[in-house]
């Protein structure tokens, strides 16, 4: 895979990812409904941030973020629940998932950052906030 590809394939499961927070945020019930109606809430302001980040990051480097639907869902990376899925477990669990799937691909573009200091960059820094992000849902559910 381009570094262009996993900029891509990271654009569209980050967008995906907002939408799955979103509908966590939405239909979130049970005992940890305050504190997780809020951190989804957190997590999708934050999706929308990092995969604006990406976005620009493709125009300056002469490609194109993704346009349309189509290509999101054929580049997503990550699970999308099904609505008769969405208990808290699950949705935790897949949000785990989805960091791991986050790190992978942001490993895989910045071994591919030959002489591309501002793609470097973007990259270990969304690495690091992704090992953040991961680290507190871990002392969330310790």
């Amino acid at each position: 895979m381009s570094k262009i590809q996993v900029l891509k394939t990271l654009h569209a499961t980050l967008k995906s990812f907002t939408f799955e927070m979103q509908k966590y945020h939405w239909m979130i019930k049970g005992k940890g409904f305050y504190e997780l109606h809020k951190a989804f809430e957190g997590l999708y302001n934050w999706g929308f941030e990092q995969e604006d980040e990406i976005a620009e990051r493709l125009l300056i480097i002469g490609d194109k973020p993704l346009l349309n639907l189509t290509e999101v869902m054929q580049l997503n990376q990550i699970n999308v629940l099904p609505e008769n899925e969405l208990t808290e477990a699950n949705m935790i669990n897949n949000l785990k998932n989805s960091f791991d799937v986050f790190l992978n691909l942001a490993r895989q573009g910045l071994e591919l950052c030959e002489n591309d200091v501002g793609t470097d960059s973007l990259l270990s820094d969304f690495i690091a906030d992704v090992e953040k992000q991961a680290w507190m849902l871990k002392a969330y559910l310790a």
